[in-house]
């Protein structure tokens, strides 16, 4: 909601920086609130019965804090604040110049086939954000290798790392740049629809609501209710100054009518 808001509001600094700064605050909250759900997720996907994931979601949460401390509900948070607003960004920047891409394609076809303007496509907002959620999965993916691994460790069969800087470290060396890739394809696979459903129903709302900024009528709309408010501005200003100048003129105290000039 906030990054939303920020971004279609508009600002006297450029768009690319409102974007920017919006999903970074965005981004940071949600990791924040969300980080001990987040670990305690995957500490129970692991299935150790000894670690107590047997329990409820709660319980099991107390048990992490028993065991391992308050710090380990936000184990990985700085590696997913590391992996989450390049994401967002990456994601951001590839969905508007495809969707720009694409309406531009669109917009090409109509004029040489002399049609009218296309309206809102919900094809055009779906492969963008497909294609969006597929870039920003694939560049992000060593960083959700490095956090999964850091999230996970201390339990039986994943091993203990000193911190970011030494997981990154000990995957590259006794990995290699395979290990950053696990799992990357199935990762692409999970980001490119949600992203896709994400950026469709976004777009469709706004068009429902007759906010999106490609609707020829939007658009329309907008230039008339502007240039109505400046005649009404206009049309006002000369009103109050002609009302000024007959106040004036016919004022009591006017010099022209206490002293009239003598023939």
């Amino acid at each position: 909601a906030l990054f939303g808001a920020a971004a279609e509001s508009p600002q006297p600094v450029p768009s690319a920086v409102v974007h920017a700064g919006a999903g970074a605050l965005a981004t940071l909250t949600s990791e924040s609130v969300m980080a001990p759900m987040d670990v305690v997720k995957q500490r129970m996907q692991l299935g150790h019965a000894r670690s107590g994931a047997h329990l409820g979601v709660f319980a099991f949460m107390r048990h992490v804090v028993q065991n391992h401390g308050v710090p380990a509900l936000f184990a990985g948070l700085t590696s997913s604040l590391l992996m989450a607003i390049p994401f967002s960004v990456s994601q951001f920047v590839v969905y508007e110049a495809s969707k720009d891409s694409l309406l531009a394609m669109r917009q090409r076809a109509a004029q040489r086939a002399h049609a009218p303007p296309p309206r809102f496509s919900a094809q055009d907002h779906c492969v963008a954000g497909a294609l969006a959620g597929a870039c920003a999965s694939a560049l992000t993916n060593p960083l959700d290798v490095v956090k999964t691994r850091l999230q996970t460790q201390g339990e039986r069969g994943a091993r203990r790392y000193k911190g970011l800087v030494d997981a990154m470290r000990c995957i590259w060396y006794e990995e290699g740049a395979r290990g950053f890739a696990r799992g990357v394809h199935a990762r692409m696979m999970f980001h490119a629809p949600a992203a896709a459903i994400c950026w469709t129903t976004y777009e469709l709302s706004k068009h429902l609501l007759g906010i999106s900024e490609h609707d020829p009528d939007t658009t329309s709309i907008r230039g008339d209710s502007r240039a109505n408010s400046s005649s009404h501005a206009v049309g006002d200003e000369h009103h109050q100054h002609t009302h000024h100048a007959h106040h004036t003129y016919h004022h009591p105290s006017s010099p022209s009518t206490l002293h009239p000039k003598p023939d």
